[in-house]
């Protein structure tokens, strides 16, 4: 099915339903950037990069208060120690992201989807999760004071999950601590 907003008499409803339902990145046209790409462009001034995919980018320690990644994909990144209080992460796709320690106040992530992602000690204050998927996703030690998880859905990291010594050793690398519920 081609996805347009156009729907002719002849769709069906399981069509449109289709087309509601898609990801929202074959929704809008995404663009690939490199960590260098986002930093120069950030550095000069911008700091909207909506619909980008950036996988396999590291932002460590960096100060990126007030970057707007709306609609971004971000895939095995890191924001570890990262300054990105203000940040717009509002229907992002974030997977296997690390956000350890980093500054996340008055973040947006409303109806972001985060997987297997570590906040752990993250200073989340007055930041937004509301209607935020939320699976497999570590928050152990973060500041939360006042940050609305409103019809967020959070699932515990490991509850009921079958995991292989493989994957808990490789947990367990990643500072995982907790495997309750395995």
């Amino acid at each position: 099915m081609v996805f347009d907003s156009d729907f002719s008499e002849t769709d069906t409803a399981d069509d449109n339903a289709e087309f509601l339902d898609a990801p929202i990145l074959l929704n809008k046209k995404v663009r690939s950037m490199t960590k260098a790409e986002i930093v120069k462009l950030y550095n000069d001034g911008e700091r909207d990069f909506s619909n980008i995919l950036a996988p396999n980018s590291d932002f460590s320690g960096l100060n990126l208060s007030g970057i707007i990644l709306r609609r971004a994909k971000l895939i095995n990144s890191s924001f570890k120690n990262c300054n990105i209080a203000g940040a717009d992460f509002s229907f992002s796709e974030v997977q296997d992201v690390n956000f350890e320690n980093a500054n996340l106040a008055n973040a947006n992530f409303s109806d972001a989807t985060a997987f297997n992602s570590n906040f752990r000690n993250a200073k989340i204050t007055g930041a937004k999760f509301i209607r935020a998927k939320l699976s497999d996703s570590i928050f152990e030690g973060c500041d939360k004071l006042g940050a609305d998880f409103l019809n967020a859905l959070i699932v515990p990291a490991f509850s009921g999950r079958k995991m292989t010594a493989a994957d808990i050793i490789k947990e367990y690398n990643q500072s995982a601590r907790d495997f309750s519920g395995v």
